[in-house]
């Protein structure tokens, strides 16, 4: 995993990320706030590489401080926003531990399931879902964090889309 880590370290200095890694102190407050521990490979993807601003899309974000969203929202604070109910429709339910870190725009997110000791990537696309479809908006992307990034540096990532 460390020539990995190395690899998307050097494409994220070429996309000329001015994003630091996270400090241990930022990622045990965010794993605090949001009620769980995260994967190793989620870990070590901030506080190895950079705390967001580098990536596919529009870019991975950042957990706390770092790179934020367009939206000036963090991982942490989206995932708390998303995982509330929303009362105009009572089917609304974001899964837990499914943290949405890379922005495609449009409400494209793809997500790290942290329930996974794989971290493995889904994606969510709302477009044209709604009330009593949201099952329909998710759809698998990769079975590790590692083979999503991987895809992502071999030029191999699609842009993530509903079926």
């Amino acid at each position: 995993m460390d020539g990995l880590f190395e690899r998307v370290r050097e494409c994220a200095r070429l996309e000329g990320c001015a994003y630091s890694p996270i400090d241990s102190a930022k990622l045990h407050e965010a794993e605090q706030q949001l009620g769980f521990s995260l994967p190793e490979s989620l870990k070590s993807l901030y506080s190895k590489v950079a705390n967001g601003g580098f990536g596919p899309g529009y870019g991975i974000f950042g957990l706390l401080g770092g790179a934020p969203l367009d939206t000036g929202d963090s991982v942490v604070s989206l995932y708390q926003q998303f995982r509330m109910p929303d009362p105009d429709d009572p089917t609304w339910c974001w899964p837990e531990r499914v943290l949405p870190i890379c922005h495609w725009g449009c409400a494209i997110y793809s997500c790290a399931d942290c329930s996974t000791a794989e971290c493995k990537m889904i994606s969510f696309d709302p477009n044209g879902c709604g009330p009593g479809a949201w099952d329909k908006a998710w759809n698998f992307e990769a079975a590790s964090l590692a083979k999503w990034l991987i895809a992502w540096l071999n030029g191999d990532l699609p842009l993530p889309m509903h079926g």
